[in-house]
């Protein structure tokens, strides 16, 4: 089975690190705003502030930045939207992870359709694994699950 690479991807890099420069760069304002599209002033402050916290620009800040910026111009995407209602905060989080490590081109960004389907998947995944830790619960002789 052959293997196509393209070398003008950006390099994935840590789910944790990536989750960590967004809550530090805008602080809780961001976050709440999402998934509302990020004003061009919002952007460039965020950019600025992103290089003024790491100075010397190396492969992995770089990447830290792109990934970024690609995912909040992804994250205002209308079939998003329900998937934010929901539950923003998890769907955040699961939005990063995954930014962090989806294929990434340089001037088209994430696959928009790609990048949400497995989105959802995630999702699913993880509240089929909350079901089916939940405890039960017994009334009377019926078992519900809560």
């Amino acid at each position: 089975m052959a293997y196509h690479i393209d070398l003008t991807d950006i390099e994935p890099v840590n789910a944790d690190v990536l989750l960590e420069t967004l809550y530090s760069l805008d602080g809780s304002a961001l976050i709440d705003a999402l998934p509302r599209p990020v004003a061009e002033e919002q952007m460039e402050s965020i950019s600025a502030a992103f290089w003024r916290r790491h100075q010397v620009a190396g492969r992995q800040e770089l990447a830290v930045f792109y990934r970024l910026t690609a995912l909040l111009d992804l994250l205002p995407a209308r079939p998003l939207a329900p998937l934010f209602e929901r539950n923003s905060r998890s769907t955040l989080t699961a939005a990063v992870r995954l930014a962090a490590v989806a294929r990434l081109n340089p001037k088209w960004g994430f696959n928009r359709a790609k990048f949400i389907s497995m989105l959802k998947v995630d999702l699913d995944d993880a509240v089929g694994i909350a079901r089916s830790v939940e405890p039960e619960r017994s009334v009377g002789e019926l078992t519900l699950a809560a």
